[in-house]
């Protein structure tokens, strides 16, 4: 596996701008003496690029992005690490949440077979400490069918964008 460690920001005292509508959104750039059509701008590189880092918001004046990286963060979740199998199949990791604790995701790639195409399997822990203990946590890659459990719960995915995930939740 190939590691890719991460540093940890601190959340504490930051807005998540993804726990926000875009109305709220609007009112909190209003609230800063910012226009409303801000918020529209922030959430194009949140939802449409999958932007973490107000660096990256270049059409957002560079005080604007020092500020919101003082007042704001994005997510309740820190990447502290990220895994990457040997094939680039298998990838796992490690999330820190607002209060400090860890979990994981490991997302698993399969190339198409003669019976389907393309597919990814993608496990979440829901809490942290999960207790299932998948293999699959820890092997390269692991078939459909070695998987001890599955339920319902958030997906990881990459983005289209090369280093970057996106949680979904449904």
């Amino acid at each position: 596996m190939i590691v890719t460690p991460t540093t940890s920001t601190s959340t504490n005292n930051k807005i998540d701008l993804l726990a926000l509508t875009l109305p709220e959104l609007q009112q909190w750039f209003v609230e800063r003496g910012e226009p409303a059509f801000r918020a529209k701008q922030v959430f194009g590189w949140l939802y449409q690029r999958l932007s973490t880092d107000f660096a990256e918001m270049t059409n957002l004046p560079q005080a604007l992005r020092a500020q919101l990286a003082g007042e704001a963060c994005i997510g309740p979740m820190v990447v502290r690490s990220e895994l990457h199998s040997k094939d680039d199949r298998t990838r796992k990791i490690l999330l820190e949440l607002a209060d400090g604790k860890l979990i994981e995701s490991v997302l698993m790639l399969y190339p198409p077979s003669s019976e389907s195409g393309p597919r990814a399997t993608v496990c979440v822990s829901t809490q942290a400490g999960c207790a299932f203990g998948c293999t699959a946590a820890r092997a390269d890659h692991v078939p459909p069918s070695a998987s001890p459990h599955r339920q319902a719960v958030p997906s990881v995915v990459p983005s289209a964008l090369p280093g970057k995930w996106a949680l979904i939740v449904t």
